[in-house]
């Protein structure tokens, strides 16, 4: 019998269970899992959602933020991008990330 819906492979001899991975899951249970594992939001996290809640989505809406080596890091990684005026704001790739950094810490606002 192979039942691929619930990873188990049975023969007349064995049977094999496979792991699946995070993906495979629920959401809920995906946010659980990472909520045990980095049950407290890091500085990284806490700046994508600062950004996010002020509306730096654009060079429109780009926010002053001190330039700290956290913000080279995600300038480097082309998740947070800098105008001309020295002011920050996220990129599409910084959205996203900020979109699922808000999901693991909804109790976060800044």
């Amino acid at each position: 019998m192979d039942n691929k819906r619930t990873g188990i492979n049975e023969s007349e001899k064995t049977t094999l269970v496979r792991k699946r991975g995070l993906l495979s899951l629920p959401e809920e249970e995906q946010l659980k899992i990472i909520k045990k594992e980095f049950p407290t939001a890091d500085e990284g996290d806490k700046l994508f959602i600062n950004l996010l809640n002020s509306g730096a989505v654009s060079k429109d809406s780009a926010v002053e933020i001190p330039r700290t080596p956290l913000v080279k890091k995600l300038l480097n990684a082309e998740h947070i991008a800098e105008t001309s005026m020295g002011n920050f704001y996220l990129t599409e790739t910084g959205k996203i990330i900020a979109g699922g950094v808000m999901k693991v810490y909804p109790e976060i606002t800044e």
